[in-house]
């Protein structure tokens, strides 16, 4: 199998944040399925995640890309999302944002903070699996634009 890196030669760094981790399961093993070589960064909160984005990102190891449940327990992933656009480090990041269902409301949302794609969640394992391969896509979009 083909290994997929950052064009550094570095893992990518992607940040995962869902409520669910039995979707954070299946979406890394939708990464490593699709060849990506990578390092996840975590949250089931989104509060954490959230004092995360705002405090503690690392200008000098960015994140790569962002994976976000858009309806957490505590909060709504557009909180996350006007942190990540508003973060200098993370502004021009590419966002999957994840729901279990998309409203008309929430793809006008989508479009007010550019994400990279807004997705429903999959319900069958072979289509969840297939999300790697929608995430290399979209890193692999990012990375022409930026090159």
């Amino acid at each position: 199998m083909t290994s997929y890196t950052h064009s550094a030669g570095r893992a990518y760094r992607i940040l995962i944040v869902d409520d669910n981790d039995g979707d954070i399961l299946l979406l890394r093993e939708a990464l490593g399925s699709a060849g990506l070589l990578y390092k996840a960064i975590t949250f089931t909160d989104g509060e954490k995640a959230l004092r995360y984005v705002r405090d503690d990102i690392d200008p000098e190891r960015p994140i790569d890309l962002v994976l976000l449940d858009m309806h957490l327990t505590r909060m709504e992933g557009t909180a996350i999302l006007a942190a990540i656009r508003g973060n200098t480090t993370l502004k021009d990041t590419p966002v999957i944002v994840l729901s279990s269902a998309i409203s008309k409301q929430d793809r006008e949302r989508m479009g007010t903070y550019n994400v990279a794609r807004h997705l429903v969640k999959p319900p069958e394992l072979d289509e969840f699996l297939a999300l790697g391969n929608t995430v290399r896509e979209v890193l692999a979009e990012y990375s022409d634009e930026k090159g």
